[in-house]
This record gives C-alpha cells, structure tokens and sequence, in this order.
C-alpha cells in the first residue's frame, strides 16, 4: 500500500477544502515523522499541517498514542511475507522487507518496537511470521521469543545504519580503523586477520547476522 498523497493545496486557495479523513492524517503524519523525527509529530503539528484544527483531528483520533498506531499499522502493510518457498527462506524474505521498510521510514522504528504492533495489517505479519517459524522448527514454547529476537536485530540494524553518517563519520571510522592496524601486529593478531574481510556492506551484514540468528532459533529449518 503506496502512502503518497498529493501535496496540500495553498492555503488561501478558495473552494471547498478536502475532506478530512484516516488516510490524509496518516499520510501527514508520517510526512512530519519522516521530516522531523518522531518527536515532531504533535496534534499542534499535525493540525498545521493538515491546515485544520485540533478539534478536527479529534473527530477522526481519540489522541497522538492512536494517529501513531494507524501509522505503524499503515506502514506494516507494506511488509511482504513471501508465498512460496522454504518456510525459513520465507521469515528471512519477510525479515528483509521489514528492514526496508523501517529504513525508509526510521523515526517509527522505535515506537514500532515499543508499541508493537496490534493493528490488522501488524497482526497479519506477526501470525504469518510466527506461522512460518513454526514451519522451520522452532518450537512452540520458544515462537514469542524467536519472534522478539527478530525484532530486535531488525531494529538495532536500522538503527544503526540510519543515524546521520556523514563524510565526517566515515572519515573517523576508517581513520579509527587505522590506528589499530598500525598497532604492533603481535599485539593485534586476530583484529589484523579480521580486517582482511572488511566491507562497508550493510545489505550483507544484516543477512549474515540474519542467518545466524536463524540458525539459533530454527535450526532443523535449513532447507
């Protein structure tokens, strides 16, 4: 499901304006979300953007904890669960897509993982995903944990790979890096062995964590 929306007409414009709706005031909020981090989503600023007033959000939202809600839920049905294949290949596909989908949209990754996610497209996922672990082996008694473990390493990648990197950081890391190369190369051993396999590879970092972490958790899944 495509979040586009048209952008707001002028305010001034005369005519009747738009009908407000749970689609329009998601759509807004992700935009303020997206624009100035989650903090920045207010009723204030959601009603300025939407160029209506507070009481008019609250005609269609009971608060900010709900418009938030909507959002996550919106969000997450742009998460694919794959159809066809091993059933581990499929949590590992279904994983992916939830990264993507996170990282396009950072500042919800935290009120995803702190709110969950309770909504029918949020439901959907989590039996899917749930199911499919099932399917690959892990146990009934261990499917809740399996599944936060999962949710957890997705989210700690997007937030580690969305924090502001600028040239400046880069520029420090590989200079930190270095610095420990240039070390006595008996006092650094196995870091120096290390480094020879050394990427800027976020895509295949989180998939060779992905599949450890698997591994762990379903490991009669492998197909």
């Amino acid at each position: 499901m495509a979040l586009d929306d048209p952008a707001p007409e002028p305010a001034g414009k005369r005519g009747r304006p738009p009908v407000l709706d749970e689609r329009r005031i998601v759509v807004a909020a992700l935009r303020l979300i997206d624009g100035a981090g989650f903090d920045g989503l207010t009723v204030r600023a959601l009603s300025a953007e939407l160029a209506v007033s507070p009481a008019a959000i609250y005609g269609h939202v009971e608060s900010k904890d709900a418009v938030v809600d909507l959002v996550i839920d919106h969000l997450l049905a742009e998460i694919r669960v794959p159809s066809h294949g091993h059933a581990r290949a499929r949590v590992e596909g279904a994983a992916v897509s939830m990264m993507q989908t996170l990282q396009a949209h950072p500042g919800l990754s935290q009120a995803v993982l702190q709110r969950g996610a309770v909504g029918p497209h949020g439901v959907a996922v989590t039996e899917q995903v749930l199911a499919l672990l099932r399917q690959a082996g892990t146990p009934d008694e261990a499917l809740w944990d399996a599944y936060h473990v999962l949710l957890v390493y997705i989210h700690g990648h997007v937030l580690a790979t969305t924090w502001p990197r600028t040239s400046r950081h880069r520029s420090r890391s590989t200079a930190a890096r270095g610095r420990l190369l240039a070390l006595p190369p008996e006092s650094v051993a196995t870091i120096t062995a290390a480094s020879r396999g050394w990427h800027d590879d976020p895509q295949a970092r989180f998939l060779l964590g992905l599949r450890a972490l698997l591994d762990g958790v379903c490991p009669s899944g492998r197909p």
